[in-house]
């Protein structure tokens, strides 16, 4: 289970072993860091790991991870990066990603129900991982401790959830456990790689500005 979400997974395919790679620094998933870019050779590994894939494009983006205000309240960075993302409210905002999602990790005796892996469209890194499991949750979440150390953990009112996180650089790898409505506990895996969700933003507030530019001059040149 710990060989799961740390990333220490071997059998990398000809053109991986021979594409150079820096070290990584921060969290991973089967390898895949905040600096791996997403080509066939390594959607094939993660199927060889994960199992089968669905794949989609044009996604939306939502970094709550309970839809109340424990992003607002506790990770602020994130929830301004979130609203960014979500603008203007109230309307589905999609934006220019690539969706990896697995749900048959188990028949690999893997201990997750549900993987589900977003990357930028370009350059085609990871902006999100959310990874969700039962049964097995704790022994996963104590294979990270033993990884990364003691999470950081936000005390809570209500008893039935529990939020724990670490950080390297500005990345989270965010923990939350809660019970769904058939009372079962649930533990949900979050990977925020912050840098390259900022970056993609920025991407698209720059192409926002040069269309309206394009509109603008085309008025002006209408009179």
């Amino acid at each position: 289970m710990l060989l799961a979400l740390s990333g220490a997974c071997s059998g990398h395919s000809d053109e991986e072993r021979t594409a150079p790679k820096t070290p990584p620094q921060g969290f991973t998933f089967f390898d895949l860091d905040d600096n791996t870019v997403l080509t066939d050779a390594v959607r094939s590994r993660l199927s060889r790991h994960l199992g089968s894939d669905s794949i989609t494009q044009k996604t939306t983006l939502d970094l709550n991870f309970d839809g109340d205000d424990l992003l607002q309240t506790h990770f602020p960075e994130l929830h301004r990066l979130n609203k960014g993302l979500n603008w203007p409210p109230l309307e589905r905002v999609e934006h220019d990603t690539v969706r990896l999602m697995y749900r048959f990790a188990r028949r690999n005796n893997l201990p997750f129900s549900y993987v589900e892996l977003t990357f930028a469209a370009e350059p085609r890194t990871p902006l999100l991982i959310k990874i969700e499991t039962q049964a097995d949750g704790d022994a996963v979440l104590k294979g990270l401790i033993d990884k990364y150390g003691p999470a950081q953990e936000i005390p809570l009112a209500q008893d039935d959830r529990r939020v724990q996180y670490w950080r390297k650089k500005d990345d989270i790898f965010l923990v939350y456990i809660h019970r769904n409505r058939y009372a079962e506990i649930v533990y949900r895996f979050v990977i925020y790689y912050t840098d390259n969700l900022k970056q993609l933003l920025a991407d698209e507030q720059a192409r926002r500005e040069k269309r309206e530019d394009r509109r603008r001059k085309a008025g002006q040149t209408a009179f």
